[in-house]
Parts: structure tokens; C-alpha cells; sequence
């Protein structure tokens, strides 16, 4: 958050509504310890900030930092989202950005507007590349930004499948929701040069690729307990959506074709893991000091055919992989 020191009040109410939003706001005159180097921690939270609120009153211009922190943060590409309130007139480059109007009075209604306009911007800025050598790279780009721990799971097919063709009916296969496990309802799915990409609003990202490889992801929201049984059921539909599109566009043209699901719980370090307490295996909650924990295998169609409960059955193994961390 960036704002004039006077406003710090006004600032500190603003930074409480959006910790209740499930945000992690930093504001300078609270975060920062008094032994830490205080221009260096302005520019670690520049650097790794998702976006920045400008807290625009009649105040804002005269704070020389303030206005440096915007100018940063936009030739950054980061968004920018100036709260204005009452008449206050927006300065230099923030002339340039959409404010969201409010008043001391309506600051709670004001947030879900920031919010919901972060995440338009950070969906808009994103610029899809050219090369990539995985979905899953391409999924877990879109999730790193965010700097929240997530879950991905990829399906990955190894070699001796077909590919889907390019054509109105495939397109019209991949956006019919009924061919669809639950994982990817409420998302949109669009073409791309190798697949179709698949967004939402909330935190969610899916890739499948023309040769049968997809992804999901999705951020684990502040508060949310990162519970194991949840990534495995992750897994499961990412197995069972990988099958059916195998299946549908009859990719198995060698027998048994080998494929690689991988489950991945990203920025893991610190994270408290869990099972769940209704689960018979529930135990002590595990904490990682690891960054990312991966977990993986290897299946084929015909052993799908024979098992569609792959990962449930197989998710005491899972679950000892994933709690056997340092």
C-alpha cells in the first residue's frame, strides 16, 4: 500500500479490510521492524508485491515516496489501483489508471472493487509465451506471481499418443462443460496455438495441449488449511480428465502408453500440512521447510480401465510421501 505517512490511520483501517478479504497488505509504518534497513524493505515489497494500492487523498501528491512507489511498481507492469477519496485529484502517472472513488464511510464496500480489479489487471498483464517446454511450467508461471502456496497437478502422456485435431468439434468438446470433471466447471476455456487454455475469476488455471497434456492449479486462499486429501482429489480429476480425452480422441495408439501424473504443492515452505480430521489416518499436522513438494508416478490407460479409484486407492501412499518431508 502506498500512501502519505499523514494518512497512516486512514491507511491502517484500508490494510484491516483487505486482511478480512484474505489479502496480505504491507503497510510501511506497521510492517517494517525498527532494526530493518528501511529503504531496502520498501524495495523487497516493491519487487515482490502482486500489486499496489494508492491511497489518494489531498495528501498523496506531497509525499515524494509515495508517488516514486507508484512510478515503480507501473514500469513494472504490476498493477496500480488508486483508491481516491473524496475530491482528491489524482497525481502524475495514476492520472493515467481507472481510480475506484470512496469515502471513509464506504471503505468495506470499496475493497471487493480493489480486489476484483487486481485480479482483472493481473489476468490482463499476463502475456502468454512463445515457447514453453511444459503446461505445467506454463500453469505454475501464472501462479508463482501471485505468491501464494498452490496446488498443481499435470497429466503428462509419454510419448505414442495422436493429436487432437484443430476443428470446431474439438473446440466445442474441450468448452462443453459435461465432458468436464468437477475441477473445471465455472472455468472458460479458449484455443491456443498447441490447446486451449482454461481461466476463471477466482485463482484457477488449466492448460491441455493438442498431444493430451494438461494441468490445473490453483492458490491456496490465506486461511484456507492446505489439507492433503485435498491435492490427492486434485489429482484424481486431473487423472480422470487426462482419460477421458485419451479415450475421446483415441490418443492411445500404442498400447499400454505410459503416462506421468505429477502432484505438486508450490511455496510450501512454512506451510502446516494436514489430513483431514474426519479421515481415519488423521494425525498431527507437518510443517515443510522445503519450497516445493512434488509427488509422482506413472499409469496407463489400461491400468485407468481396470482402476478409475486410482488416486483414492493409492492414497495412503500418497499421503506417507507427502507427511515424509524434513
Amino acid at each position: 500500500m502506498s500512501y502519505n505517512n499523514v494518512d497512516k490511520e486512514l491507511a491502517g483501517k484500508i490494510g484491516k479490510l483487505l486482511d478480512r478479504a484474505g489479502q496480505t497488505p504491507f503497510l510501511a509504518h506497521d510492517d517494517i521492524k525498527p532494526s530493518a534497513d528501511w529503504e531496502e524493505e520498501i524495495l523487497k515489497r516493491l519487487n515482490t508485491c502482486t500489486a499496489l494500492v494508492a491511497v489518494v487523498t489531498q495528501n498523496f501528491r506531497g509525499s515524494a515516496y509515495a508517488n516514486q512507489e507508484v512510478g515503480f511498481i507501473m514500469g513494472r507492469g504490476k498493477p496500480v489501483i488508486p483508491l481516491r477519496l473524496a475530491a482528491s485529484e489524482l497525481p502524475g502517472f495514476v492520472k493515467s489508471t481507472q481510480a475506484i472513488p470512496t469515502s471513509e464511510a464506504k471503505l468495506a464496500d470499496a475493497i471487493g472493487r480493489v480486489v476484483q480489479t487486481a485480479e482483472e489487471k493481473i489476468k490482463a498483464n499476463y502475456a502468454r509465451p512463445k515457447a514453453f517446454t511444459s503446461v505445467a511450467e506454463l500453469v505454475d508461471t501464472r501462479l508463482e506471481q501471485r505468491r501464494e502456496p498452490y496446488w498443481r497437478a499435470s497429466v503428462s502422456p509419454q510419448g505414442g499418443l495422436g493429436m487432437i485435431p484443430k476443428s470446431n468439434p474439438s473446440d466445442k468438446w474441450v468448452s462443453d462443460v459435461q465432458n468436464r470433471p468437477q475441477l473445471l466447471m465455472y472455468m472458460e476455456s479458449k484455443p491456443t496455438s498447441k490447446g486451449w487454455t482454461f481461466t476463471s475469476k477466482g485463482a484457477r488455471y488449466a492448460e491441455l495441449t493438442d498431444q493430451g497434456e494438461s494441468c490445473y492449479g490453483s492458490s491456496i486462499q490465506r486461511g484456507e488449511r492446505p489439507y492433503m486429501e485435498k491435492g490427492i482429489q486434485i489429482l484424481g480429476q486431473s487423472i480422470e480428465y487426462a482419460m477421458r480425452v485419451i479415450q475421446r480422441f483415441n490418443l492411445d495408439t500404442a498400447h499400454p502408453t505410459p503416462t506421468y501424473p505429477q502432484l505438486k504443492l508450490g511455496r510450501a515452505q512454512g506451510l502446516s500440512l494436514e489430513t483431514d480430521p474426519v479421515d481415519s489416518i488423521s494425525d498431527e499436522p507437518h510443517i515443510t521447510d522445503q519450497e516445493e513438494v512434488l509427488e509422482y508416478g506413472t499409469l496407463t490407460l489400461e491400468d485407468w480401465n481396470k482402476d478409475p479409484t486410482f488416486p483414492r486407492a493409492n492414497r495412503h501412499s500418497i499421503l506417507s510421501g507427502l507427511r515424509n518431508l524434513p
